[in-house]
């Protein structure tokens, strides 16, 4: 099959292809191990410092296309490609330097505990404890992002044309509206809650990008094993229990009770026998309380008892 431009793979990188030619590019790959293999190097060595914008005048593209249209065997077709992969990783290792050599302009937050920061526009972020939050000491002109990992409660300041964009270790929230919950502490799996407002919800990249739109009381989840995206009306209750300081069951069944202490404490609770999970439970907790504490005061109105293995609890007769 005829080789595809190499500034055309390049802009794949970007998500700047055209649907016709994202359809070549499949085609091409689809086509030979080999040609997915130079795919591969390119990628790894473009996406070597993170991020990297490369921008094509006319005359750099006709240069391109001129290079590939004089590859005429597999020799000098494997030549051009190190060239490029060569001359794309001096592009790379020269803005690396830049970066460090300017000087640091971002600020990054460890909360210790329970910890409120205002950002450069006078967004608010609620962050909970052990939550990572890196953001500029001073926002671009028609963006906004900061860097999240961990879970954080964001109340978001309007700025029209300036969009405001949370990255975490697998997704991006692209808000489009005020007050939302992102969940980005586990490895296996992300979830954004919206109390107010509207965002976009998404994973992926390159051909595989997924986008969902949530709007007030729906919850958008992402999922390791699966690596989609899905979205659900939100019935939960106390999920932002670690913002009031307070539990408040409400007939809540057992076993949705200790999925909400687990992440609270996060603390690892079993049930010695399955059955107890269909048990419903009434009650109020300041969260200041300890684990043990109110397991304690849940078996108690159960008629259950507990004991403690290293770090998990198990709930029993």
């Amino acid at each position: 099959m005829e080789q595809v431009p190499i500034h055309q793979i390049i802009q794949s990188f970007e998500n700047k292809l055209s649907e016709k030619e994202k359809e070549e590019l499949d085609a091409w790959l689809s086509s030979s191990e080999e040609n997915r293999q130079q795919f591969e190097e390119l990628r790894k060595t473009y996406t070597a410092t993170g991020k990297l914008k490369i921008d094509f005048n006319p005359d750099a593209k006709k240069g391109l296309e001129k290079v590939n249209e004089r590859i005429q065997s597999g020799k000098t077709k494997h030549i051009v490609w190190r060239a490029a992969a060569a001359l794309l990783l001096l592009a790379l290792a020269t803005q690396l330097v830049l970066q460090i050599q300017a000087p640091n302009n971002r600020t990054e937050i460890v909360a210790q505990q329970r910890q409120i920061v205002f950002l450069p526009d006078s967004s608010k972020v609620i962050l909970a404890k052990n939550a990572c939050l890196s953001y500029p000491k001073t926002f671009k002109k028609n963006e906004r992002d900061v860097k999240l990992n961990g879970t954080a409660y964001f109340e978001i300041t309007k700025k029209p044309g300036k969009p405001f964009q949370i990255k975490t270790q697998h997704t991006k929230i692209e808000v489009l509206g005020t007050k939302f919950l992102v969940e980005a502490s586990n490895p296996d799996a992300e979830r954004v809650t919206v109390d107010e407002g509207k965002v976009a919800f998404t994973t992926g990249s390159l051909f595989t990008r997924e986008k969902v739109i949530l709007t007030e009381n729906e919850i958008g989840s992402w999922n390791a094993k699966t690596k989609k995206l899905s979205e659900e009306i939100n019935q939960q209750q106390n999920r932002n229990s670690w913002l009031s300081g307070n539990f408040n069951f409400r007939e809540l069944a057992l076993s949705e009770v200790l999925k909400i202490l687990e992440q609270h404490f996060n603390k690892k609770i079993e049930l010695s026998d399955k059955n107890f999970g269909s048990l419903r439970l009434s009650g109020r907790f300041n969260s200041d309380t300890s684990i043990e504490e109110i397991i304690e005061i849940i078996c108690q109105t159960l008629n259950l008892s507990y004991e403690k293995d290293k770090n998990t609890y198990i709930i029993k007769p």
